[in-house]
């Protein structure tokens, strides 16, 4: 069975979908086109103390819940192994 013998017959040319790129408009559009910057930032000094404050305790925040949940399960402190055990 071909493809065209199944659903709705293949349209051709324009009306179909895609249409043809038009590149001479875009090109004369691209040229035109002027790119302005605007004036260049100011080094803050007080916000960059602020965010790296800011930063020191969020990472000093995050080290205390490591060390208060998962450390204590992965190390376990002064467990004797021998006592825990129960008589068989």
């Amino acid at each position: 069975m071909s493809n065209r013998s199944q659903g709705k017959p293949k349209k051709t040319g324009l009306t179909g979908g895609r249409r043809p790129a038009a590149t001479a408009p875009k090109a004369k559009r691209e040229a035109d086109r002027v790119v302005e910057f605007g004036p260049p930032l100011r080094p803050r000094k007080g916000l960059l103390i602020a965010l790296s404050v800011l930063f020191a305790l969020w990472f000093a925040f995050l080290l205390g819940l490591y060390f208060k949940t998962v450390y204590p399960h992965r190390h376990p402190g002064n467990a004797n192994p021998a006592a825990t055990r129960q008589a068989v």
